[in-house]
């Protein structure tokens, strides 16, 4: 690849990261955050703030310790720069995807962390739910809550020790789920689709209010009525590939219900009247998309490698680390374009 090119590619990395300044007060605090996404970005095996400090050639920790823990930044303005930035280098109206991740833990010093579920398995764990964002140009992911267990909120000390802000309230996962996807169209922001698995199940009736496709996993022992027969989700599979079935009419005009069996995994389907056979294979390509991006984003990112313990300790990272993810998406998309023949 030429030199000019390599000169796009820095100009695309330093065009991300000043996207960064709105969220700081301070020129200093900004160029922490382009120190540490840089490297969160590097080759450097374990990317916490001591090896990240040694990578960018600091003597000591302490100005990303003081960035996670104490500078004056907004984590909300972060948050929506990144959707705007990967909306504008991805292209709009992409599809929405719900997961979770579990960040295993040996005691229960860091926030929210507690024996809970985490896709049908238990284990001490702090829990993040995340919302990612994919269109035939390229997947990412744009926001993240800690899921923050019953136990915690309802306990003052702890909360006072880790800086869990006053006045926080318990959210099971489905309804921080929904707090993101609201937050995501208050900021003017449209998607296609939103896909999510099982375990954001409740999140179905909201979308349905408000007209919002959906593709959400259903456990296999769901009771599904379709021309008045009722049956366990498993027991309409048949040995065709895949298999679509149309369920009861909806209320909202113009759009249906439907069952969509793929293999072992079954799926309700909430979309236009209208849709077909190939956006619905399309869609379900998201699951994937958003696997990879998680695994990209925990390999390379550094989104499991923080030592913090605090509240915003744990969220100012992420999204550090979901912009290095980002920067890394929108790169490959220049890399590829550049690849291609030209016409």
């Amino acid at each position: 690849m030429s030199e000019d090119f390599w000169e796009e590619i820095k100009q695309e990395i330093d065009g991300c990261l000043l996207r960064l300044r709105k969220g700081a007060r301070r020129n200093n605090t900004w160029e922490s955050m382009c120190a540490y996404v840089k490297g969160l970005m590097s080759n450097v095996p374990r990317k916490n703030s001591w090896q990240i400090s040694k990578k960018m050639g600091k003597s000591s920790p302490y100005s990303f310790q003081y960035l996670l823990y104490c500078a004056k930044l907004d984590r909300n303005i972060l948050q929506k720069e990144l959707s705007a930035t990967t909306i504008e280098k991805l292209g709009k109206n992409g599809i929405l995807t719900l997961d979770e991740i579990a960040f295993p833990k040996r005691g229960d010093l860091s926030v929210g962390t507690a024996m809970q579920k985490s896709k049908s398995r238990i284990k001490n764990a702090q829990v993040g739910v995340f919302l990612g964002y994919g269109t035939e140009q390229g997947h990412t992911i744009i926001d993240a809550a800690l899921h923050l267990p019953e136990s915690w909120v309802s306990n003052l000390k702890r909360c006072q020790e880790t800086g869990i802000p006053e006045g926080t309230v318990f959210l099971n996962k489905s309804e921080q789920a929904i707090e993101m996807l609201k937050n995501f169209i208050s900021n003017g922001f449209e998607c296609s689709f939103v896909t999510a698995g099982e375990y954001y199940i409740e999140c179905a009736l909201y979308m349905e209010k408000n007209n919002q496709p959906y593709m959400i996993e259903i456990p296999k022992d769901s009771l599904i009525s379709i021309e008045g027969k009722a049956k366990r989700a498993f027991k309409w599979k048949t040995d065709k590939e895949f298999e679509i079935y149309e369920l009861d009419a909806s209320l909202n005009k113009g759009y249906k219900r439907l069952l969509f069996i793929n293999g072992e995994y079954f799926y309700r389907i909430f979309a236009k009247q209208n849709i077909t056979i190939e956006t619905i294979i399309h869609v379900h390509k998201s699951f994937d998309l958003m696997k990879n991006s998680i695994k990209m984003a925990t390999s390379q990112a550094g989104l499991n490698d923080y030592e913090v313990r605090s509240y915003q300790g744990w969220n100012r990272h992420i999204i550090l680390s979901l912009w290095a993810l980002g920067i890394f998406t929108f790169l490959k998309k220049k890399i590829l374009e550049n690849k291609r023949p030209q016409s």
